[in-house]
């Protein structure tokens, strides 16, 4: 398995543990702002793949307040917690090509996930009693005649804005989760998609799902 393509990435993380049983206490603030992204103008881009790659490009932004990694972790917030994070994809004037066989799959999308407190794997007990606040915002501008063409028998293929935000977010397993009283967790995602004098082209047989998409959760 592999992938192929142009991707502008960010990652930031006001306090990680990484793996293993961590504790991790809080008290005052912590504010992460992370930016990604990609313009193209005036350009040709094409990603090809084989029966296994796959095919990824646009901008993507991972940001958390807290992140515990793998493993049992026990985690006390009191801080605050300010998170900004978004993904900007601009294309002017610019192709872009996605090729390949049977099991490629393609995005060409402006994705930001942010989380205020993150468990991860583990089984993870998590309480807090400070503020946490919010921005997650995806943006994808297509304008002065871009293209993108997806190809692929069986392919699942992307082009849009995504954007996923929590407050707190055990992970997988068993969690203990608390949000205190008195405590808030103030959160908003949003995407915009614009698209003006484009042409989005999406070929593949019966097993082929295409998304245009603007979602955020």
């Amino acid at each position: 398995d592999s992938s192929s393509g142009l991707v502008a990435f960010t990652e930031a993380l006001g306090l990680a543990g990484g793996a293993g049983a961590d504790t991790m206490v809080t008290a005052g603030t912590i504010t992460v702002d992370a930016l990604s992204t990609l313009n193209a103008s005036g350009g040709s881009t094409t990603i090809a793949g084989t029966a296994s790659a796959s095919g990824t490009s646009g901008a993507q932004t991972h940001a958390a307040g807290i992140d515990g990694g793998a493993g049992d972790d026990a985690i006390q917030n009191d801080a605050d917690l300010d998170i900004d994070a978004t993904s900007s994809l601009t294309m002017d004037g610019t192709s872009y090509g996605f090729a390949g066989t049977s099991d490629v799959g393609a995005d060409l999308t402006a994705t930001t996930a942010v989380d205020g407190i993150l468990g991860g794997d583990g089984r993870d007990t998590i309480i807090n009693g400070g503020n946490i606040l919010i921005d997650a915002e995806s943006v994808l501008r297509s304008v002065g005649g871009s293209d993108a063409t997806f190809g692929g028998s069986s392919a699942s293929t992307t082009s849009g804005g995504v954007s996923r935000a929590a407050g707190i977010a055990g992970g997988a397993d068993d969690d203990v989760l608390v949000n205190e009283e008195g405590a808030g967790i103030d959160v908003r995602s949003g995407t915009t998609v614009t698209a003006a004098s484009v042409a989005y082209t999406f070929g593949g047989g019966s097993g082929t799902d295409a998304f245009l998409t603007g979602a955020a959760a």
